[in-house]
């Protein structure tokens, strides 16, 4: 997700599909299955967005530095 996804605002919206469920809903079940959520620090900047926008499902803010020690392991995926 970009970092303007992880907005307050952003997130409490319906999914846009006709669909009941909202972004925040969606999140939510992905963090009941175990799923990790982090956002890049230049997406921040980008956004203008600091750490304190972000929901507190996001489970913090990395670097870019990140991408390339973490390597994509088993399980992990990154969206841009």
């Amino acid at each position: 997700m970009t970092g303007a996804s992880y907005e307050e605002g952003c997130v409490r919206k319906p999914d846009g599909k006709g669909g009941r469920q909202t972004i925040i809903d969606f999140i939510r079940e992905a963090k009941e299955a175990g799923v990790e959520m982090r956002v890049c620090s230049p997406a921040l900047q980008l956004h203008e967005m600091t750490e304190d926008d972000l929901i507190e499902e996001c489970d913090g803010v990395v670097g870019g530095a990140l991408h390339g020690r973490c390597r994509l392991g088993k399980g992990m995926v990154l969206n841009y």
